[in-house]
């Protein structure tokens, strides 16, 4: 009888330990897509591999980004906010509207449409297409 009651005593006692842990809450997009800077790994226009944007790298606060290396498609500095109620589109200062389809604590991919090819002193800085950019952290 002693036995019994002592494994009942054990088997709540566990059960209560398990059911009082904390549980870790996951991080909201916010907080993934501000946490680090985020370094371009690809770049892919019209499914095609580009180099245009080696080197790019961009940082998200909740409403504003600095970036490095962007060309024409980002400029160093602006402001954001999520266009929809699931956080999946950014809508830029500039008008630009950029699909979220990856988001997770080590990589960012984005996929946005870019009307023209810019060129300055003879190289081109942006082309026009369908842009898809993966970052990491």
């Amino acid at each position: 009888m002693k036995n019994t009651l002592k494994l009942i005593l054990v088997l709540v006692a566990m059960i209560l330990c398990v059911s009082c842990a904390k549980k870790t809450e996951e991080p909201s997009i916010e907080q993934l897509l501000t946490d680090h800077a985020w370094n371009l790994s690809a770049a892919l226009v019209d499914n095609q591999s580009v180099d245009y944007y080696d080197g790019m790298v961009i940082n998200f606060t909740n409403t504003s980004y600095t970036s490095s290396s962007g060309g024409s498609i980002w400029e160093t500095s602006g402001t954001w906010s999520f266009l929809d109620d699931a956080k999946s589109i950014i809508l830029r200062d500039d008008g630009l509207e950029i699909t979220i389809e990856t988001l997770t604590k080590t990589q960012l991919v984005i996929s946005f449409v870019w009307l023209d090819t810019v060129y300055e002193s003879g190289r081109s800085e942006s082309i026009a297409g369908d842009h898809k950019m993966t970052f990491t952290d």
